[in-house]
């Protein structure tokens, strides 16, 4: 007799590689993460001895973790509403002219610029002393220094996540455009035959429809703004007066800068059990509602 369930080896001699990279570049720092959290590692490769959880009390009771987990909410509700809003902006804009593929290619431009590009091109555009807004609003009459954006501890974060957002809503964009060609056409059309307007063709099947892909592209886009280092270090390095100080600069300056790997570490796990934590009660609060609602 035939096996009900039969393993399918070919499958899994392809998936195998994939799962060994994730292990390797996943699951086996996440481990060493831990482990070091529980020890009195100062340096990579140095020997620790054993420390409970002495770097777990440390963190938590630093006043720096918790402002700079404070601001890294900040960060993630402006990116996550400026991306999201511009996002489904332009997605409304082009859904309908799904044959003026370059507009569309020229939405994603900003998205294939490399970081280090798009934080050179944000600090040249807005220098005061050599920028070219400034130099334009000048021209026009207006003081400089309202376009200080990046050395003032007011707009620094502000500026920061307009940047951002820029540099990743295209990111966004294609998902959310994607979602509306699935709506189909009909569904608009027999809307009009009952005589609805614009506002209740997007609240009572746009929204509805493609309300589950918007909280995936929620989440996603949480989860990675809250990661973003790069554009913070290249821009402001967490400044002025440690007002873009997020808490994955906290990680990096406690590891690379203070040489406490052990800390690092520690707060590393703490951020990643919020993060997960956040990330199911955000599932089950717009996804899987959303899901349901269909």
């Amino acid at each position: 007799m035939k096996r009900r369930n039969p393993i399918d080896w070919p499958a899994l001699l392809m998936v195998l590689p994939f799962v060994l990279i994730l292990i390797t570049l996943v699951v086996v720092p996440v481990a060493i993460a831990i482990g070091n959290s529980f020890t009195n590692m100062k340096f990579i490769g140095m020997p620790a001895e054993f420390a409970g959880f002495r770097q777990y009390r440390r963190v938590l009771t630093d006043p720096l973790f918790w402002n700079s987990l404070g601001r890294s909410g900040q960060w993630i509700l402006g990116n996550a509403l400026l991306q999201t809003i511009v996002a489904f902006l332009f997605a409304l804009l082009l859904s309908r002219r799904a044959k003026n593929l370059g507009l569309q290619l020229a939405v994603l431009l900003p998205w294939i610029i490399p970081t280090v590009a798009v934080a050179v091109i944000g600090t040249w555009l807005t220098n005061s002393s050599y920028g070219l807004l400034p130099y334009v609003t000048n021209l026009l009459g207006i003081a400089n220094e309202s376009w200080n954006a990046f050395g003032s501890a007011d707009r620094a974060m502000g500026s920061l996540i307009i940047l951002n957002s820029w540099h990743w809503f295209p990111f966004f964009f294609v998902v959310i455009l994607g979602a509306l060609t699935t709506v189909p056409d009909e569904l608009y059309e027999a809307a009009a035959i009952d005589g609805a307007n614009a506002w209740h063709k997007f609240s009572r099947i746009t929204l509805p429809l493609i309300s589950r892909i918007l909280g995936i592209v929620g989440l996603v886009g949480t989860l990675w703004s809250f990661n973003i280092y790069d554009t913070i270090f290249l821009v402001t390095q967490g400044g002025p007066a440690n007002a873009t100080f997020t808490a994955p600069m906290y990680v990096y300056e406690t590891a690379f800068n203070a040489f406490n790997m052990a800390k690092s570490s520690a707060a590393s796990v703490i951020l990643m059990v919020f993060m997960m934590l956040f990330a199911v009660f955000f599932y089950n609060v717009a996804v899987r509602k959303a899901y349901h609602a269909r």
